[in-house]
């Protein structure tokens, strides 16, 4: 009887325990603001930005801001159009409509 009731309280712990991990525990959240965009723009007009950074940004929707995901979206379509591609060394390299389209960027998130 005493193992019973040991072992219920020990249960009732364990899924006490899971149940606030769950409540204050949250898995990480990518959210981007216009400081990011301005920083990966910059990065990419230098030729510093790599195709994995150019492609977590175009690839994941920015639900929580219009105004970023327009900007998101033209980057996409920059990309389907090849003004945005990477080299051998999969650095991000930009045609001029590309590059032209990121200093406009940079100019409005910067105001």
């Amino acid at each position: 009887m005493l193992s019973l009731i040991g072992l219920t309280v020990l249960i009732t712990l364990v899924l006490l325990v899971i149940f606030l991990g769950l409540i204050f525990f949250k898995p990480p959240v990518y959210r981007l603001t216009g400081k990011n965009l301005v920083s990966l723009f910059e990065l990419a007009l230098s030729g510093e930005a790599t195709e994995s950074d150019w492609d977590i940004f175009i690839g994941v929707p920015i639900r929580y801001d219009d105004d970023l995901e327009k900007i998101r979206l033209t980057c996409e379509q920059l990309t389907e159009n090849k003004a945005v591609y990477a080299d051998s060394k999969r650095r991000l390299c930009l045609e001029p409509e590309a590059r032209r389209a990121l200093e406009a960027f940079i100019q409005n998130l910067s105001l």
